[in-house]
């Protein structure tokens, strides 16, 4: 499937449970757009970023704690504050 905001290859997760096959959202790598709208950050932070702002919550219904990803940058050297500053959700981003 293509995206239908830039046209680019889109993903999605899926696991085997025996029985059948779960399937995830598709989501762009390119533009953060989502199939399922709480997951769309194709225009800005999603509906489920908002919810959870310590999290950073991915096009395809991942979460990481942005603790966790500032800890693993600093092994590479990156400041911690950058990282954070990056998935920082602003407040007028919270209306």
């Amino acid at each position: 499937m293509n995206c239908p905001k830039c046209s680019e290859p889109c993903d999605r997760e899926q696991a085997d449970v025996g029985v059948g096959i779960i399937y995830g959202p598709y989501g762009c790598p390119v533009c953060g757009w989502s199939e399922w709208r709480q997951y769309d950050r194709s225009e800005g932070p999603s509906e489920k970023q908002m919810e959870h702002p310590d999290w950073y919550v991915d096009q395809w219904g991942g979460m990481q704690r942005v603790s966790a990803i500032a800890d693993h940058c600093e092994r590479f050297g990156i400041p911690r504050e950058a990282v954070e500053d990056a998935f920082r959700i602003e407040s007028e981003d919270r209306k």
